[in-house]
């Protein structure tokens, strides 16, 4: 089942969310855990010839914006099962995998 996006305008789309491959292939997905007060909680994992993971947090509280190895996205709203968010900048190629 798809995600809504909210746009502006009104305008919903609906997404289903996809891994980011880069060449050789390296994938790296950002999975939402949900929020506790004010806090939210995400895991950021990479696929590659040595996967890695790491649990994040960020206090909404002190800014909407979030980011994370280059990606910047700002927080509409978020609830324990949903979030809403704008990327304001793509996350960057890791080294080696242009």
């Amino acid at each position: 089942m798809g995600h809504g996006a909210r746009w502006p305008d009104g305008y919903t789309q609906q997404f289903d969310p996809q891994p980011v491959y880069y060449a050789g292939g390296f994938k790296a997905d950002i999975t939402y855990y949900g929020k506790t007060g004010d806090t939210i909680r995400l895991q950021y994992r990479e696929f590659a010839h040595r996967p890695f993971y790491q649990d994040l947090s960020y206090d909404l509280a002190e800014s909407r914006l979030v980011g994370f190895r280059g990606l910047t996205m700002e927080v509409i709203e978020a609830t324990n099962t949903t979030i809403r968010f704008v990327v304001r900048t793509p996350a960057r190629q890791p080294y080696g995998s242009e």
